[in-house]
């Protein structure tokens, strides 16, 4: 079986499973095997494969079959052009959610005192690396409650070799009735990309997502806002406390009204303002305290 034969068979089997992209996703499958990029696949069509590679990449195209992601199976998605290192512990990056970065980026440009930058809920740690990765002003500090999803951050700030500070906490739990954990710097940039599905629109995610993805990072509760209402009620602690604080947010665009009411009534938040993604969707929330 050569280059040309092994897609073929590969497309065929990808379009039998129903997935949505086959070829695409059969020579991405097949460079990654190959460890080459897409355009070697074209440029030797005839080249020959050996017995172990038809094997590997059988048994990966077996798990794509099965709707496992991509990112799962080649064990890293690029996000803000940085290789992130992924695996089932953690929520794949999204391209929206590099809005939330280049916000921040912006925010930072702008900014010509000391801040510390938090973001809650890291999972892959993609958002703080990217951060971190493009600036070096801030301090840049990272929580999340799964232990396996930090570990995975702290792996891929190491491999791009950035300073963050990661803590295991309950949205910002550890830091009620503890703010000199951050009392070095008292102006605030907190980022947040929380689970933000209702529990009714999870259930109809794709069968990529709800199989494999963790639920737990997705499924926000009946109306999507259960972990941002716990975080506003945590801020309620520690606001006061602050110098200047400024929120970015990712949420879902049906969010927009009833958070903007809450963010009002329990923070007294001001300069609210709402960032769509490139669908022109809702996607971000920014607020001032």
């Amino acid at each position: 079986m050569n280059i040309s034969q092994a897609l073929a068979w590969a497309k065929k089997q990808l379009n039998t499973a129903r997935i949505e992209t086959p070829d695409l996703d059969a020579e991405v499958l097949l460079a990654h095997t190959l460890r080459k990029d897409r355009v070697f696949l074209f440029s030797h069509a005839e080249k020959a494969l050996t017995k172990k590679t038809i094997n590997k990449f059988k048994e990966i195209i077996r798990r794509r079959k099965h709707h496992e992601p991509i990112a799962y199976i080649t064990g890293f998605k690029y996000f803000y052009k940085i290789p992130i290192s992924v695996s089932k512990n953690a929520l794949i990056p999204r391209p929206e959610t590099e809005l939330l970065v280049a916000l921040g980026l912006e925010y930072i440009s702008e900014t010509r005192r000391e801040f510390t930058i938090m973001e809650i809920g890291t999972g892959s740690g993609a958002v703080a690396v990217a951060l971190a990765k493009n600036q070096n002003k801030a301090r840049v500090m990272a929580t999340d409650v799964s232990k396996k999803a930090l570990g995975m951050a702290r792996k891929n700030a190491k491999r791009q070799r950035v300073k963050i500070e990661f803590m295991k906490s309950d949205l910002l739990k550890k830091f009620i009735g503890h703010e000199k954990i951050w009392q070095t710097n008292l102006n605030i940039l907190l980022l947040a990309n929380l689970p933000y599905l209702p529990t009714r629109v999870w259930k109809k995610t794709p069968m990529d997502v709800k199989k494999f993805e963790p639920r737990q990072a997705l499924d926000g509760g009946a109306d999507g806002l259960k972990y941002y209402k716990e975080l506003i009620n945590q801020l309620e602690h520690i606001l006061p406390k602050l110098k200047s604080f400024q929120a970015f947010w990712e949420i879902d665009p049906t969010q927009e009204k009833a958070l903007k009411k809450i963010l009002k009534q329990s923070l007294k938040a001001k300069n609210i303002k709402i960032y769509p993604d490139l669908c022109g969707r809702t996607r971000m929330i920014g607020w001032t305290k």
